[in-house]
C-alpha cells in the first residue's frame, strides 16, 4: 500500500544493487504474497497486525546471520576484532596490527570449514 510502487517492486529493486537484510512488513497476508516476497529477496516477511517484541528479536536474528562476525571463541580462545585483542584463556596474547589481521582471517577461514562453508 505504498504510494508510487509495491513493496514487491520496491523489493526487488534493492535485491537489484543490495544484499541489506529486507523484512517485508505487510498487509498482504496470502501465502502467494509471502512466497513472492520471498522469491523477490526478502529475507522474512511478516503480516499485520505484528507484535513489536517479535519484530525487534527478527530484526536481530537476521542482522545477527548477516553482519559480519567481529568475535571469533573456541576452546579458550577469543579474537576480537571490536577490541583489537586475542586472548587465551582470558590472557591477552600481544601482536602487532598486522599479526592480529592475519590470525582472524585464518581463524575465521577455520571455522568457515568446521561449519561446512566455503
Amino acid at each position: 500500500m505504498m504510494p508510487e510502487m509495491s513493496g514487491f517492486e520496491l523489493c526487488q529493486k534493492i535485491r537489484s544493487f543490495s544484499s541489506v537484510p529486507i523484512i517485508m512488513l505487510t498487509a498482504r497476508d496470502q501465502q502467494e504474497d509471502l512466497i513472492k516476497g520471498f522469491k523477490l529477496g526478502a529475507d522474512d516477511y511478516i503480516t499485520k497486525p505484528f507484535d513489536e517484541l517479535e519484530l525487534v528479536a527478527r530484526m536481530e536474528a537476521l542482522l545477527r546471520r548477516t553482519q559480519p562476525q567481529s568475535i571469533v571463541e573456541s576452546n579458550g580462545l577469543m579474537w576480537n576484532e571490536d577490541t583489537f585483542e586475542l586472548s587465551y584463556n582470558n590472557q591477552v596474547i600481544k601482536l602487532t596490527p598486522k599479526e592480529f589481521k592475519m590470525i582472524g582471517y585464518l581463524i575465521k577461514i577455520l571455522v568457515k570449514s568446521m561449519n561446512g562453508i566455503n
